[in-house]
């Protein structure tokens, strides 16, 4: 689990979904895969995300889809594995 700042506005996979366009059980994948990574868990075991880096990531994981790397390179990319980071 991340460290999130006090304040930082946390979000069930529902609301980012809602917030992002992005469908629930994407960002459910996404995080099955490790692409995006809960920053909590509610008292039922839902998993929550930091809106501001969840944001970040989901639009990190956009721009790449649309250059045609697939969720394996994608994961490898923003994990630095594979000796490229595109930002």
């Amino acid at each position: 689990m991340s460290v999130v700042k006090e304040k930082e506005r946390l979000l069930k996979a529902g609301e980012l979904a809602r917030l992002t366009g992005v469908l629930v059980s994407t960002i459910r994948y996404y995080t099955k895969l490790g692409l995006l990574d809960p920053d909590g868990t509610t008292p039922g075991n839902y998993n929550l995300y930091a809106e501001r880096k969840a944001l970040k990531r989901l639009n990190q994981i956009d721009s790449l889809k649309k250059k045609r790397l697939t969720l394996d390179e994608i994961l490898a990319n923003l994990s630095g594995r594979n000796g490229l980071v595109i930002r």
